[in-house]
């Protein structure tokens, strides 16, 4: 559905008819500079596990190692608590999404912003038009 996707992205962290509306959810990420961009908020999760994964077998090497290669752990650790706080952000993001609040004013904003006649209609945790459901 465009018309939800853009109404998101586009009130992205602000509010719409006193309604918080999510921040990270319709914005797409990428990896490095010059990879496509795509939602996946799994991919992030999927990666954020395995860089605590390479810690955590960074920290299983014997005592003499762990002390050699501390300042490269730590900087590892800082990165993924970094991760962390992004993912939890987007996740939050997803739970405010879902909110009745929420879906009811995203779908008033479309209904009066546009010229279809096919009315979006707020449930729980879904949004209906017609016989589609997201």
């Amino acid at each position: 559905m465009p018309n939800i996707f853009k109404c998101v992205q586009d009130h992205a962290g602000k509010k719409l008819r006193d309604a918080p509306m999510p921040r990270y959810l319709c914005f797409p990420f990428s990896d490095t500079i010059g990879d496509p961009k795509e939602l996946n908020v799994t991919r992030e999760y999927q990666r954020f596990s395995e860089e605590l994964n390479a810690v955590a077998i960074d920290l299983s090497k014997p005592p003499a190692a762990v002390a050699s290669g501390i300042g490269r752990i730590v900087e590892r650790l800082r990165g993924i608590a970094r991760r962390a706080n992004i993912l939890l952000a987007k996740f939050d993001d997803i739970e405010l999404f879902f909110q009745p609040v929420t879906l009811r004013a995203i779908c008033d904003h479309i209904d009066t912003h546009t010229s279809r006649r096919a009315m979006h209609h707020p449930g729980l945790l879904k949004i209906t038009v017609k016989n589609f459901s997201i």
